[in-house]
């Protein structure tokens, strides 16, 4: 990894090879653009990663191949007031020869392949407040598939924006307020939106693909130091 500093902005890059005595060696590179204006920040990234097969996927598919997946962000953000920050941040996200599970019925057989090619693309926005005893985090995520290739094990029967098992919609909310010196208090809320996935299997044994209703998740910790 290497970082340069200019007038005009910060560069980081960096790589990592990975040599595997099973698999085709892999390169994965990573480079940061970063930038900052007064109260006003920019961030653009670009990022590799590479997974292996485990170990069950080997011995239920011997010839099976690593996933490579290419990530591209762009993040702005500005401070409001002192304690105030909102930020922005676009995403890319695609991978290649994804692993994949499914179900031989002819051989009643669990197996994993490799398949095509399959992404998402979206936007997320982040509202955090500072305060003396705590923070108060608000955040929104959204994504689509419509403009990816999409695997057919994964496909929503008319929802091309869509992906098996996967809500579109995301709003989460996690605070932690100091009630003294030794504890604090900190809840988090997450609410995810629709979700399409099997609901029945009909009469020739296939799928019935439905939806979900959205989800609420309450969480709430207690802590002492």
């Amino acid at each position: 990894q290497a970082s340069l500093k200019t007038k005009i902005a910060n560069i980081t890059a960096g790589a990592r090879y990975n040599q595997n005595e099973w698999f085709e060696s892999s390169f994965v590179p990573r480079l940061s653009i970063t930038r900052v204006i007064n109260r006003v920040h920019f961030k653009l990234l670009y990022s590799q990663a590479y997974r292996t097969p485990n170990t069950q996927n080997m011995d239920l598919n011997p010839s099976i191949q690593p996933e490579k997946t290419t990530v591209i962000e762009f993040e702005s953000g500005v401070k409001i007031g002192r304690s105030f920050y909102l930020t922005g941040n676009l995403f890319d996200i695609t991978t290649k020869d994804p692993i994949v599970f499914y179900y031989d019925n002819a051989n009643d057989q669990d197996l994993y392949e490799n398949s095509n090619e399959t992404g998402t693309q979206g936007v997320e926005v982040n509202f955090q407040w500072k305060f003396p005893k705590g923070y108060f985090n608000l955040g929104y995520g959204y994504y689509s598939a419509v403009n990816k290739d999409r695997l057919n094990e994964y496909k929503v029967p008319d929802e091309p924006h869509s992906l098996l098992g996967l809500a579109n919609q995301k709003l989460s909310m996690s605070t932690l307020v100091k009630i003294s010196s030794q504890w604090s208090v900190s809840p988090t809320l997450v609410m995810s939106g629709v979700k399409h996935g099997t609901v029945a299997i009909n009469d020739q044994g296939e799928a019935v693909i439905g939806k979900y209703d959205p989800t609420l998740l309450l969480n709430i910790a207690l802590r002492a130091e």
